[in-house]
């Protein structure tokens, strides 16, 4: 039986919730991120008139006179994002949130029988925007890959469908790097065994494929072919979506080295709790909240998803020194893991690198019984361990026997 599987992806997704919260902002060039003083997200006006994502405020302002800056409002683009599922759920059985403006439902057996699949994907469109003032971009194709790669292609109102006599065009116009989870170096090392678009990859022999690869990329492979082998699997439990960590400290401090100690235990603990479900996030955020109460966050995608912090706190480290302001106090950290997929469905990158990281997780395996033994952070990350000490004396504010190792990442 063929699986039909669509793929809902939100345009322009923080800039346009904005926009929809405030209507005469339609049109306009808007771009969010006003609280750390970089654009975050962007509307498609903003991106016509030269502004791209992480450019400068001040510069922004010279290219473009006219913007409208915002601040982020991260509880609103959440709000905003159930209610895109909610919408969803009207038509399919099946709905998996894939991060806060994504998600992915299988149209196999919809609600809805007097609809077909191609109305129903348009009426999703349809009730977005009239309820919601917001627009989505769809893709419609038989496997998970197909369908978030086919989401793509026209945006921003975009609906593709994309039929099994289509599909020879569609992956000969698709690069081999916008394949779903072919990361940039794994398709830099495709192009060199002249592999350059989906299609390339698609029509080569399987024996090709497990000689060159492993299973995950079969995996892609078959997807890229019509094989539904990433089955859309229901929302799990709302604390399984996401994990958030934060702390307020007192006294408020700008001293970069204490802020980024609280952000790696805030991360180190989010860990914790996505190994004890056997989750890996996709995507991660983290946020710094002034005296004033202002908020200052990012968002990145992780290239591998991963739940062993030392693999994400060099991201989180080069991202935080455009949050941070040394003339400005800070009282509150945070992290979130997002986009979770459970742990048996990690894909490892194609020339083996997933050994490090299948040897890494068993140390932290044996961390993690150590610390649930003798308490947490018993063993830590080297970063942080700022935390454990008072800023006025620089003594720890535990009992040593709690800090005696220290987790200092790989070394090479």
């Amino acid at each position: 039986m063929r699986s039909y599987i669509i793929h809902i992806d939100g345009d322009a997704f923080f800039a346009s919730v904005e926009t929809a919260k405030r209507p005469w902002l339609k049109g306009k060039p808007v771009v969010v991120g006003g609280d750390r003083g970089i654009a975050s997200a962007l509307s498609y006006e903003a991106k016509a008139k030269g502004v791209t994502r992480g450019m400068p405020v001040f510069q922004i302002r010279k290219i473009c006179p006219d913007v409208i800056v915002l601040p982020s409002d991260y509880d609103l683009y959440a709000l905003y994002s159930k209610r895109i599922m909610h919408i969803v759920r009207r038509y399919a059985r099946i709905v998996e949130a894939y991060s806060i403006d994504e998600c992915f439902a299988d149209l196999t057996e919809p609600l809805d029988t007097s609809l077909s699949r191609e109305d129903i994907v348009r009426k999703i469109a349809k009730d977005v925007e009239e309820e919601l003032s917001l627009t989505v971009s769809i893709g419609l194709a038989d496997t998970k890959v197909l369908a978030k790669v086919a989401s793509k292609r026209n945006k921003p109102r975009g609906v593709t469908i994309l039929e099994e006599g289509d599909r020879e065009e569609f992956l000969k116009t698709t690069k081999i790097g916008s394949v779903w989870m072919i990361g940039s170096k794994t398709a830099a090392k495709l192009s060199g065994l002249g592999i350059f678009n989906a299609w390339d990859f698609s029509v080569q022999p399987l024996h090709w494929v497990r000689a060159h690869g492993n299973r995950p990329m079969e995996e892609i492979w078959r997807e890229l072919r019509g094989e539904s082998v990433y089955k859309v699997k229901e929302e799990a439990k709302e604390d399984q979506q996401s994990i958030s960590r934060t702390q307020t400290f007192r006294p408020n401090s700008n001293d970069p080295r204490k802020l980024l100690s609280e952000l790696s235990k805030n991360l180190e603990n989010a860990c914790i709790k996505a190994r004890a479900l056997d989750i890996l996030p996709t995507r991660v955020s983290f946020f710094l909240k002034t005296e004033s109460f202002a908020y200052r966050g990012t968002e990145f995608e992780l290239e591998h998803p991963t739940n062993l912090p030392h693999q994400i706190m060099s991201r989180i480290e080069a991202l935080f020194w455009t949050l941070f302001d040394k003339r400005i106090l800070f009282r509150t950290t945070g992290v979130r893991l997002s986009g979770m997929m459970p742990s048996a469905q990690i894909q490892e990158d194609l020339f083996g690198s997933g050994v490090i990281r299948t040897q890494e997780k068993s140390i932290f395996e044996c961390i993690d019984a150590i610390n649930w033994k003798y308490g947490r952070h018993t063993i830590s990350l080297l970063s942080s361990l700022s935390v454990y000490k008072h800023e006025e004396n620089n003594q720890f504010l535990y009992d040593m026997k709690r800090l005696q190792l220290v987790y200092l990442g790989q070394v090479s």
